[in-house]
């Protein structure tokens, strides 16, 4: 059966050139403040004790604000490169998730989300014209995983494309 995991348990979600990024009620995070050309943004979950086969990564609008999902002016982002590690609870070697196909509700012309993991910066997710509303992207692992009391998993959302074109708002779950 396919059906989604309980929204993760966020320990930690952090940007590298300077955004904040903040949990809401719903298990969103929000980006705000500095709005970098360039921004990764890493998020630290609690492993879920279920059989994962994937992840579901949701971009959300900003509605009071009619935003977004992107930051850019037009709403859009681009995701050039989104990847997964495992932090084993003994404190082991961390090893990467493989995942072996990526769909999403839309994607922009010559911008589908299979350029997110397919290990190429100049290829990735975006969804212009369908900026102002939600979109889904999931990923699906190369082979179901099983995770451990303890395991941390390590979301990487890497917005290398530039012109400001990063995530407003997004939430992340598993999926079995």
């Amino acid at each position: 059966a396919r059906g989604l995991i309980a929204p993760p348990c966020y320990i930690a979600a952090m940007a590298t050139e300077g955004t904040t990024l903040s949990q809401r009620k719903d298990h969103s995070i929000e980006a705000s403040g500095m709005s970098p050309i360039f921004e990764t943004y890493t998020v630290e979950t609690a492993a879920p004790p279920a059989p994962v086969s994937g992840f579901r990564l949701e971009v959300l609008p900003d509605d009071k604000k009619a935003a977004g999902p992107g930051r850019s002016g037009n709403g859009n982002f681009v995701l050039p490169e989104f990847a997964v590690r495992v932090l084993p609870a003994g404190g082991g070697e961390p090893r990467g998730v493989a995942f072996s196909r990526a769909t999403a509700d839309f994607s922009q012309k010559d911008w589908a989300v299979a350029g997110a993991i397919d290990g190429d910066a100049k290829t990735g997710w975006a969804i212009s014209p369908q900026s102002k509303r939600r979109h889904v992207a999931v990923f699906e692992c190369s082979e179901p995983m099983q995770f451990a009391v303890g395991d941390r998993l390590v979301f990487t959302l890497d917005q290398r494309f530039g012109n400001q074109h990063t995530i407003l708002r997004f939430r992340l779950s598993a999926t079995s």
